[in-house]
């Protein structure tokens, strides 16, 4: 008995090393696991035909797994994979029962014995080392395909790992977008009271895809019909249909069945260059797809052979058939694939807000230079305040009912305002002057006051607080960088203090009794920072440690208690509690902010949030306690 003589080559190798995906623990707490997907070749180094009959996997410490070796004849197969001398085959079989997953760290080496010919010869036996697998791309992973601002409130992406068949494809992912369906208490792809039966009835229809890295156009087609039955495709159509080959480095991704003539025209050419988070199309129902989906699926540029695809950070949550998931559902996943069970999948570093709790984002309007300010001078009542694209300062009020238009106030200024109000019908606003010098204007009750200019030259805009009723504290950056600290007493100005600090942005500021002042601030490391008075001292400035842009804004809707807000490198807002005692974990509110936010609690249960967003405009979203 004799072993065959063969060539055995398996993929996905990278430098001779067989590599496996790590994958996203079931919930947090639970180990990760890893995926071990392959295809092999074989060469015939005999003189003689030979028949490829199964491969036996082993690796020290962990179970063995046969996997029988069939050939592929249109939709049926034969035993075996027959080879003749001096040729080389590869099997197209290998579909997702032959994946191993496991529980623990794989070992440095992994063994396969190929059998031929029947099992009465000695296997020929093969030894490759074992390595995690890093994408050739920026970072070693690569970002998800969604943005989180493309998504409605409640809306998350879902997919699951290790689940598709089948070759080249066994690390490809089929993903949806759903929502959780609180009248019938499941998760649902499709929009309430639809049919279910139009692309239009999907929520994931018509969702933007981005690129997940730099890389460059392969190949694309873009006019492919798109499939108006929900069971079948049509007829002839091209496989992937209207879709984008990108070259990441080694990498050869696709991005498949999109809508017809959603792919941009200055990509629509091979070698065109592509940047990560560059806009590549919509998803669509094209080709060989039974509804609107994304597919994505990797392999090696040359050989067209599987490769796995991990992600950069996301929040990932198992999703539960007949319930929302809930905080501790949550972690975040990163360099890792998806779970091996369905996943709730939402982009960026933080789990979306509770969707009973949060609106969705909405334009209130207008044109402005930078984020806007807000202020409450009485239940249901908000006062927002932006520069506008003329520099002057322009307002828009609420007043519990309906929104009043946008009004210049003027004036001429360079950064975000700040406003406050300390009494019912009085706002008092702040600015930074094209002079850098800091304006104040108030509202009395019955008319707005002249500005007045505060002097001084500031280096951002500033931020103001009031702890009791005619008292204001306002704070602005230096052109050191350091934060200043003024007060208005009732009848007087008290001198300029400096804080310290080394920021990067105007604070953010907030009081909740008499005695306390909270500060909030971005520092030169582009991290939240905190500061706090206690009614006789202030605190040192001390790390949050979340990455950010532009400042913060905070509110408190009650004693000892803060809500902080940011915009997420992503330019999603997120949100932290103070609880009294603790903080709660990061979440998102989507969007995509380009300023300051600004936020303002005009009750326990209420907190109004601004921002500007891409088109210049101001959103708001609000918050109210689901129950």
């Amino acid at each position: 008995m004799t072993a065959p003589n063969i060539d055995l080559f398996i993929q996905p190798s990278v430098d001779s090393v067989v590599r496996y995906l790590v994958l996203a623990p079931s919930k947090p707490g639970d180990p990760v696991r890893y995926q071990l997907s392959f295809q092999a070749a074989f060469k015939n180094r005999s003189a003689q035909s030979m028949r490829i009959d199964r491969i036996h996997v082993s690796m020290p410490g962990f179970a063995e797994k046969d996997i029988a070796v069939r050939t592929a004849n249109g939709n049926s197969f034969t035993e075996g994979l027959q080879i003749a001398a001096g040729a080389t085959k590869a099997p197209m079989d290998f579909k997702n029962t032959d994946n191993i997953v496991l529980t623990s760290a794989p070992p440095q080496t992994i063994k396969f014995a190929v059998y031929a010919d029947g099992d009465d010869d000695e296997p020929a036996i093969r030894f490759y080392a074992l390595g995690r697998h890093v994408s050739p791309v920026a970072g070693g992973a690569y970002a998800w395909p969604g943005k989180a601002h493309d998504l409605s409130r409640g809306e998350l992406w879902t997919g699951t790992g290790a689940q598709h068949c089948c070759g080249p494809q066994l690390y490809a992912h089929d993903l949806n977008v759903e929502a959780f369906d609180a009248s019938a208490k499941v998760w649902s792809m499709w929009y309430p009271n639809t049919a279910r039966t139009k692309n239009e009835d999907y929520r994931v229809w018509g969702k933007p895809v981005y690129a997940m890295a730099d890389g460059t156009v392969d190949s694309f087609l873009f006019n492919v019909p798109t499939n108006t039955d929900m069971s079948v495709p049509l007829a002839s159509s091209p496989t992937y249909g209207n879709h984008f080959l990108l070259n990441h480095g080694s990498d050869l991704m696709l991005y498949a069945h999109l809508q017809r003539d959603s792919l941009p025209a200055a990509l629509r050419s091979k070698g065109a260059v592509v940047h990560a988070g560059d806009f590549l199309g919509r998803v669509g129902n094209s080709g060989n797809a039974y509804g609107p989906h994304l597919h994505i699926h990797n392999v090696e540029k040359s050989s067209g052979t599987l490769r796995p695809i991990p992600w950069l950070a996301k929040s990932v949550a198992t999703k539960k058939a007949t319930a929302r998931a809930k905080d501790v559902d949550w972690h975040v996943s990163s360099n890792q694939g998806l779970k091996v069970v369905e996943t709730l999948i939402y982009p960026g570093d933080a789990p979306p807000a509770d969707e009973r709790e949060w609106s969705d984002w909405s334009s209130i309007g207008g044109q402005f230079l930078y984020g806007p300010c807000v202020s409450s001078w009485a239940a249901n009542r908000l006062d927002v305040f932006g520069i506008g694209t003329d520099r002057a300062l322009w307002h828009k009020a609420w007043n519990g009912s309906q929104w009043s238009e946008w009004f210049s106030l003027g004036g001429q200024f360079n950064a975000r305002p700040a406003a406050v109000s300390w009494a019912k019908n009085r706002i008092d606003v702040f600015c930074r002057g094209t002079d850098n010098a800091l304006w104040h204007r108030c509202w009395s009750g019955s008319s707005w006051q002249a500005w007045e200019s505060r002097g001084g030259t500031w280096n951002s805009g500033p931020a103001v607080s009031s702890r009791a009723s005619n008292r204001l504290d306002i704070f602005i950056e230096a052109t050191d960088d350091t934060l200043w600290h003024q007060t208005w007493n009732g009848s007087s100005w008290t001198p300029w203090q400096s804080l310290g600090g080394n920021l990067t942005a105007g604070a953010a500021a907030v009081s909740w009794n008499s005695s306390r002042v909270d500060l909030f601030g971005r520092a030169t490391d582009g991290t939240l920072y905190q500061k706090w008075w206690n009614g006789s001292a202030w605190s040192e400035w001390t790390a949050q440690s979340r990455a950010m842009q532009y400042g913060a804004a905070v509110s408190s809707r009650k004693a000892n208690h803060l809500d902080v807000f940011l915009v997420a490198p992503d330019g999603a807002l997120q949100h932290r509690l103070w609880t009294g005692s603790k903080w709660s974990y990061w979440e998102s509110l989507g969007g995509k902010l380009t300023g300051d936010p600004a936020a303002v609690s005009w009750n326990s249960k209420r907190i109004d949030v601004f921002g500007r967003g891409t088109d210049n405009s101001v959103y708001h979203t609000r918050w109210q306690p689901a129950s």
